[in-house]
């Protein structure tokens, strides 16, 4: 599981998703487990295999995504990120471009926005921000 941002009624929340969405991860032996009632199982289309034979996923990487995704690395989650180009919803600059900054607190954000041929920074709520 992966914590990440995402907008929802026009606010930021964390919300808590998968890492790899439809995917089961087991433990089964290859020569000694039944695979049969897992190739069966509804909502199973196939499993990660080569040609024929199941991959084994090592415990390893397992335990190691497990410990990641447990951490919570804020600047690697949020919902915006430094240099990328949205476009303002609402306010007086409504349909305008710009280049988000920052965020400035969990509510605001800090953009960059071209105005008589300067670009000039603004603090405005986030809800009024999407993704160009």
């Amino acid at each position: 599981m992966l914590e990440v941002q995402k907008k929802r009624r026009g606010k930021l929340t964390w919300v808590v998703e998968p890492l790899f969405p439809y995917y089961l991860f087991i433990r089964l032996d290859r020569l000694v487990s039944n695979w049969r009632p897992i190739r069966s199982t509804r909502g199973v289309l196939k499993l990660v295999s080569f040609g024929e034979t199941p991959i084994a996923v090592d415990d390893a990487l397992v335990e190691t995504l497990r410990e990641k995704g447990s951490e919570r690395d804020q600047d690697a989650n949020l919902y915006f990120h430094a240099g990328e180009a949205v476009q303002i919803t609402d306010g007086p600059f409504k349909e305008l471009q710009a280049v988000f900054e920052s965020h400035k607190g969990e509510e605001r954000a800090i953009v960059l926005l071209n105005l008589l041929h300067r670009q000039q920074r603004l603090e405005m709520p986030v809800a009024n921000l999407r993704r160009n």
